[in-house]
């Protein structure tokens, strides 16, 4: 399920669109919808090493092919995920996107709103693979005084269930994101919390830029410039969380005034307007490639937005320090991110065993 909001590759959220059965949200057209997406999508797969073979893509493609081959070793040998079938297999999706996920907040607080799923719980996020249909939810949201957002959606994984390919659409992005797209789902088919939308996607968050950087290392050397590169996009997303949890902050302190809801609906654009200027004098100076975030300035700010983005930007500070405590050991991270999801608040938990631990 894929990574942070206020990044191009993260205006996508990341939904288990796989989910069978009965629960609340999944009635029987929107599970036929989805199983319609998902006999398509692969029905329309292939072998990596099929399409390599008989040239059917163009050599950039096949250069990221041959990526998406050399994470999948790297993940299952060095890192000790769970692989299984996911991204072995291709699927030409060339013109189309992935999917579509609606997410939805309340106008006048963070409040997200949450869909009901079998198998992963209450969560933040509903994917449908028609652009209309998913509109339709958020028209629908809307209607009733929420905020709504709907984003592509880069990939999805189905926790081994199904043979997840890599799509025609994720080659278009630049070696990093591949990766980091790659190993952050990979992430969600070696651990998942049900009912813990935030924790699941911030850790895989976390977990597929750090695993991103070690591939470049180990592959091309610590010293490496391809490994160096890998950092200063690190350092980058790092300043874009920081906007993005700023702007969190800001409207958290604005929404806990005692305005009446209308007032404070009239006045946060204001607010919203001035957490955006300062993006151009406190935030991009500090980027090492600033046109890459050019973006950020146009992007459309409501509840639903920022509270995707904290979804996947939030709290990644605390992974940073148990990785560090673990020595930057990735299979020792991901085996005590197993621990974590046990508590109830594996956030919580986190925090104190890092503090048991100074």
């Amino acid at each position: 399920m894929k990574s942070s909001i206020l990044r191009r590759a993260s205006i996508s959220l990341v939904l288990c669109l796989g989910a069978a059965g009965c629960g609340t949200d999944a009635d029987l057209p929107y599970l036929l919808h989805l199983a319609g997406g998902l006999a398509a999508s692969y029905g329309n797969a292939r072998p990596i090493e099929c399409v390599l073979a008989d040239g059917a893509v163009t050599p950039e493609q096949a250069d990221k092919l041959r990526l998406v081959l050399a994470l999948r070793t790297f993940a299952a040998d060095r890192l000790g995920m769970t692989v299984g079938d996911a991204y072995a297999n291709y699927e030409d999706n060339t013109g189309n996107r992935v999917a579509y996920a609606v997410t939805a907040s309340a106008r006048d607080r963070f409040e997200p709103y949450r869909w009901n799923f079998p198998i992963v719980g209450l969560y933040d996020a509903k994917g449908y693979f028609d652009r209309a249909l998913a509109q339709q939810e958020a028209d629908r949201l809307a209607a009733r005084g929420y905020d709504v957002f709907v984003g592509e959606v880069l990939g999805f994984a189905t926790f081994g269930i199904l043979p997840d390919p890599v799509r025609a659409s994720n080659l278009e992005l630049d070696d990093f994101s591949l990766a980091e797209l790659i190993l952050h789902e990979l992430t969600h088919n070696t651990v998942f919390k049900p009912d813990d939308t935030d924790f699941n996607e911030s850790m895989a968050t976390y977990v597929g830029r750090v695993a991103a950087w070690r591939y470049y290392e180990e592959t091309f050397g610590v010293d490496s410039s391809q490994a160096a590169d890998a950092r200063r996009r690190i350092d980058d997303l790092k300043i874009i969380d920081t906007y993005v949890i700023d702007l969190y902050l800001t409207m958290r302190d604005y929404y806990d005034q005692p305005l009446s809801s209308e007032e404070k609906i009239a006045g946060r654009a204001a607010v919203f307007d001035d957490h955006r200027a300062r993006f151009d004098t406190d935030y991009a100076p500090r980027l090492n490639e600033p046109q890459r975030y050019d973006y950020v300035r146009d992007i459309p700010l409501n509840n639903a937005v920022i509270l995707a983005g904290v979804r996947y930007q939030g709290n990644l500070d605390l992974y940073e320090e148990a990785y560090a405590a673990l020595g930057r050991d990735i299979p020792a991270f991901l085996a005590l991110i197993r621990d974590a999801v046990k508590a109830a608040d594996s956030r919580a938990w986190l925090a104190q065993w890092l503090a048991a631990r100074s």
